[in-house]
């Protein structure tokens, strides 16, 4: 499809997401990583871990600083 796009003088961006997943915030399907350990792979509201704390506008960010997540 790339090719030809580039084919047709179209340019292609490709937007590639790291800091969050598709599971949306607290009232999204759970996907992967929530049924999974949610307070490990979730930025989650300090005193409220029933609530995302939202970094991305789609809250699920990813708690990158805990290396069960990303490490």
């Amino acid at each position: 499809m790339v090719a030809a796009l580039h084919r047709a003088g179209i340019e292609v961006v490709l937007d590639v997401v790291f800091n969050h997943t598709a599971e949306g915030n607290e009232y999204g399907p759970t996907l992967c990583h929530r049924g999974v350990d949610n307070a490990a792979y979730y930025r989650l509201v300090d005193g409220d871990p029933r609530h995302y704390f939202d970094t991305t506008g789609t809250g699920n960010s990813l708690n990158v600083a805990h290396l069960t997540c990303c490490g």
